[in-house]
Order: C-alpha cells, then structure tokens, then sequence
C-alpha cells in the first residue's frame, strides 16, 4: 500500500567520524532557514526577463551554492541578487546527499528574497519529494540521519542510537515543518514570454495525462489543465499519505505516466515521441517542455524533438557525477550555462 513508512538499509557506510561531524555541522532544523555563507563573488546583473531552471539537486548543499552561483543569482553574502529574474528549481532537493532539509531551508529563504525584489523562486515536487510524503524514506541519507539524530539532548552516544534517533527526526520533518512545505509545491508551472516561455515539470507530461487532466478538467486552456494536474497531484499526496490513495492516485504518483516518474524522454524513439511531444505544447501554447529526473550522465543539457524538450538533470549532486549546469533563457535565446563556458541550445522548431 502506498504511504508505508519505510526506512531502507544504509546505503552508504557511515563512519563514526562522520557522526561526530554531523555533531558539529548541522543545526536545529525546525526553522526554514539557512543562515548565508561569505564568499567572494562577482556581481552580475541579469535583465529582467531572465528565466532560470536548475535541475535535481539531492541532499547535495555545495552543489545547490554553486549552481546559484553560476547562475549570477546570489551575492557575495549568499542572498538573492537576481532581482526581477526568475528561478526555476524542477525538484528532487530530497535524498541520496547528506544535507536535503537545509537545500529546503535554502530555497525557501531565496523565495522571500527574490519576491521582495522583484523576482521569483519557484520550486517543484519532485519524485523524491513525493516519496518522502508518502513514508517512503529508503534513500534518505544515512549521514543525515546521524546528525539529526546528534541534535538529540541528551546526544546518542552511538551510530547505532543517533541513526535511530534521526529516522524519528526526519519523520516528523517530513510529517510536519519540512513536509507542509512540500505538500504546497505544485507539480509543474508555466513561465517566460515569447520563445523563453516553458513548460517546467519534474519528470514530464506526456499526451495521455494530458488528456486525461483535460477531461477531468472539461478544458484544453492551459492555465485551467495546469491548475487541475497540480491540484490532481497534491489531492494524491495528501489521500496516500494518509491511507485513502485511490488506483488513480496511485498511479499518478508512482506510475509510468507520472508527471514526477515518466522516463519517455529517454526511453521512446523520437519518432514515437515528438509528435505527442508537439501536440502537448501546441495545446499548451509553450515553446518547450523543461525537466530534469532523467540524468545525463555526461554533464550536458539536452535537447530533443527539435528543442521542444529540454531535458536540464546533469547529475550535480555528489551521490551521482558532481556535474554542474543551469538552464538559461533571455532575449528569446536558450543557453545551457556550464562552469568553463556558455553553450547556445536550439531554438524550437516553427
């Protein structure tokens, strides 16, 4: 049944010098906020058209900095300094890393910021969010249950016993504080103008869901299909967390066509594939579908079915490669930013 608490083995061996660590580095999680770090940087100042996606981060904190970074969104100070551009985080901050609540904590303290000046932080749910929601902890890292554990008082004196004690911590996280944060995230959003303008989903929406949202909908305009696949997908969440999850919602959530699970994207023909890709964005009236989910494993974004799909999880966090890309588009160009250099992506085909 859906929505079984469940903690899996370790899946990563977990020495005691990483528990005394995690004594010392993390701290009290119940507020959603990340204290900023110094380090230098040079400022820059994006237009404000500027629409920004940054793809699968798990757990991975330095990576999420770095990828702030490159995309010229934060100052030296680690606060936003994007002004009226706009970010786009597809999901999976969750799992495999060692530091998946303060990416949380990080991403919601940029969302106050940027709306104050101007700009926007959006954040998606992702499969991993999902999971989580649902009592599904098996890949939640083992390093980081040992130091929420260590925040116990009296502290465990052992791996064993903060282990312990961290997989109570992170389950009234994901129940409580972290987990109202979650269940708010919608599922995908629509955003930019012109040839910028995208559909940004975790994992994709393919033609079937797409009707089928359509029917439960009684409409094909974009805004009112959008608003019910993301009101379809937190109803989900909430039933299965909660032992009520229809076949439908299950299905939504875990299934194949899932707009948080669906790997068509690398697992059809592009002949198969692009043409319900082009039905999916003509009816949406969107230039391009952007998502992460599916990792490139050689560190490059990707494009598919002549720029209609962009495809932006280059694997960053550590627990995968340690690549490092954001998405970028202004001025009605798309560009794939990469540490050593700026790379032009196709424009969508007329």
């Amino acid at each position: 049944m859906i929505g079984l608490v469940c903690f899996g083995k370790a899946v990563a061996i977990v020495t005691l010098s990483v528990f005394v660590i995690g004594l010392a580095s993390l701290r009290t999680q119940s507020e959603l906020d990340v204290e900023p770090r110094s380090q230098e940087r040079h400022p820059v100042v994006l237009p404000a058209d500027t629409l920004l996606a940054i793809g699968d981060l798990h757990g991975d904190l330095e990576q999420g900095y770095a990828a702030l970074k490159l995309a010229g969104l934060v100052n030296r100070n680690d606060r936003w300094s994007g002004g009226q551009a706009t970010l786009v985080q597809t999901g999976d901050l969750l799992d495999r890393g060692p530091k998946s609540i303060e990416l949380v904590q990080l991403f919601e303290r940029l969302k106050g910021e940027a709306a104050a000046a101007g700009g926007a932080v959006h954040t998606l749910m992702g499969n991993h969010e999902t999971m989580n929601l649902l009592g599904d902890y098996r890949y939640v890292s083992q390093e980081e249950l040992a130091a929420l554990g260590s925040l116990r008082k009296p502290p465990p004196l052992t791996l064993e016993a903060a282990l312990h004690a961290g997989q109570a911590s992170w389950r009234r996280h994901m129940q409580e504080d972290v987990g109202s944060v979650l269940r708010q995230r919608p599922v995908a959003v629509m955003l930019g103008q012109g040839t910028c303008k995208s559909l940004f989903i975790h994992a994709g929406l393919p033609l079937q869901l797409m009707l089928e949202v359509a029917q439960q909908a009684s409409s094909f305009e974009p805004d009112i299909l959008l608003e019910k696949l993301n009101t379809l997908v937190q109803g989900a969440v909430q039933n299965c967390s909660e032992g009520r999850c229809t076949k439908y919602q299950g299905d939504l959530l875990t299934g194949g066509n899932s707009p948080v699970w669906y790997r068509g994207y690398v697992q059809d023909y592009e002949a198969k594939l692009c043409p319900e890709v082009q039905q999916v964005v003509q009816n949406l009236k969107v230039q391009r579908i952007v998502s992460g989910h599916n990792i490139m494993q050689n560190g490059k974004i990707r494009s598919l079915c002549g720029g209609r799909v962009t495809l932006i999880d280059v694997g960053m966090s550590h627990a995968y490669f340690g690549n490092m890309a954001v998405w970028k588009c202004s001025n009605n160009s798309a560009y794939a930013l990469y540490p050593s250099q700026t790379a032009g992506l196709r424009a969508p085909d007329l």
